[in-house]
């Protein structure tokens, strides 16, 4: 039988945790107010941001941690997820942000987060590119199977947001499930062993870093600063070592996954309806083949950059002529009111034309985060950075290293922090030293006032480039 969390917590806490790209950060917009940045693909939230859901009864705090497909992972974000889960705090809850399209992988990550044994509430979104597929899906059966309440909520349009923040204002809509794959007894006592060997407080914290330590199969994991096993002491590491040579610890996670598997496969027999075949022939799925393809994938995305590129100067061609016209006039219409002298050039050169070269740039960066807005939104950047994966390792790089170095050209800051989502960490580093090289758009108007204030007085600059008179 499912318990309802109660109300008597020390701190309140709902930690929002979900598979990369599932609406979550838009949710979270949603209930807190705020306007944390969103994309449609992979690595938008690097780290975890706070805020408040303001209800009737009271005020809960909301951390919305990276996306993540496990509780494992080497990269930072991935870590950023798994220490504030494994460290959680009396009180804390989580809601489970499931994306209904991906039905199978999201449970398998919720099937994880139920062994941390924190009460749980679940907010099921792309429920409308579920159908679209020819399938739905019924929350009241996997509330019957979990024992959690499953919600609808559509994060872009608003649907069922209100009826979410009344059951996030109540505490006992969180509730600890009443099926989840606990570890055996043979890894229970090993565990136990371990924790007996190891002086601290935190024993419950370890034993699950300790469990995914174990379905890593290597001890390799606990050597790379999974949080709280550096107070191994060499007694605890000889029976680490001893253990993770151990065959039977290697079968028992492999039948363990074995039983996951089958286990959400019989609870989306009875969740899932509908007619699947139309699913295969959907436009997005044929554009993939061209997209993701090898040889025309890549000529599509030359394309795409072309286009964007060359629209970009010459859509903002016109704009950029009405304002270079307007400053010209407003100096000139300053400069009849003043009288020749250091004030008149202030005003007509220094103020006006000052800010003029500054405007004149509006339209260029106006289309050109316009055109990284579209790119982000139709989900074309993640398939970008597949395709840029052999051509970036010839440098040195793999294709997660294409997000943040084409966000540069919109700004170097977002971009730097976007590469805590790249796993290597020589990529990641290499990817942060090239991002600031990169030129964006706040600094052209920047080099036009350098450039205007140490060249000669043979060199102008006439419909933006220097030339001879």
């Amino acid at each position: 039988m499912a318990h309802n969390v109660t109300s008597g917590s020390k701190t309140e806490r709902i930690l929002m945790v979900g598979n990369p790209n599932c609406g979550k950060t838009t949710l979270f917009n949603r209930l807190t107010g705020l306007r944390q940045k969103t994309g449609n693909y992979h690595g938008v939230t690097v780290e975890k941001a706070e805020g408040t859901l303001h209800s009737r009864e009271n005020s809960v705090r909301i951390l919305d941690l990276p996306g993540a497909y496990s509780l494992g992972g080497n990269s930072e974000d991935k870590q950023v997820t798994s220490g504030v889960l494994i460290r959680h705090k009396e009180g804390d809850r989580i809601l489970f942000v499931m994306d209904a399209s991906l039905t199978e992988r999201s449970l398998q990550f919720l099937l994880q987060l139920l062994e941390l044994n924190l009460p749980v509430l679940v907010a099921v979104t792309m429920r409308d590119v579920l159908e679209k597929k020819g399938l739905r899906l019924d929350p009241d059966s996997l509330s019957r199977e979990f024992g959690i309440v499953f919600q609808f909520v559509n994060p872009k349009s608003g649907e069922g947001v209100a009826e979410l923040k009344e059951l996030l204002g109540s505490p006992g809509a969180f509730r600890f499930p009443i099926k989840s794959f606990r570890w055996d007894k043979d890894r229970e006592k090993f565990l136990n062993e371990i924790l007996a060997a190891i002086r601290t407080e935190d024993a419950e914290s370890l034993k699950f870093v300790l469990l995914n330590s174990l379905k890593e199969l290597s001890g390799e994991t606990l050597q790379k600063g999974l949080p709280g096993l550096e107070v191994l002491n060499p007694e605890a590491r000889s029976l680490l070592d001893n253990k993770f040579n151990s065959s039977n610890i290697r079968f028992t996670y492999v039948e363990e996954l074995t039983q996951k598997s089958i286990y959400i496969k019989k609870v989306l027999s009875s969740s899932l309806s509908g007619n699947p075949s139309s699913a295969g022939g959907g436009l997005l799925s044929r554009a993939d083949k061209i997209l993701l393809h090898p040889f025309w994938g890549l000529v599509s995305f030359l394309g795409i950059m072309a286009l964007m590129f060359q629209t970009l100067f010459t859509w903002s061609e016109i704009p950029m002529d009405w304002i270079e016209s307007a400053v010209q006039t407003l100096g000139e219409i300053a400069g009849s009111f003043l009288e020749e002298g250091p004030l008149r050039s202030l005003v007509q050169e220094g103020i006006i034309g000052g800010v003029g070269a500054v405007l004149v740039f509006i339209p260029q960066i106006s289309l050109l985060f316009f055109f990284i807005g579209i790119l982000e939104e139709t989900g074309y950047i993640a398939r970008a950075s597949f395709v840029m994966d052999r051509f970036m390792g010839r440098f040195g790089l793999s294709g997660k290293s294409f997000i943040p170095l084409l966000s540069s050209a919109a700004c170097a800051v977002p971009a730097i922090m976007g590469t805590r989502t790249i796993e290597n960490k020589a990529d990641r580093i290499t990817t942060i030293l090239v991002s600031p090289l990169i030129t964006c758009s706040a600094r052209y108007p920047v080099y036009i006032l350098v450039i205007g204030g140490v060249s000669s007085d043979r060199i102008f600059v006439r419909d933006r480039r220097a030339v001879e008179p």
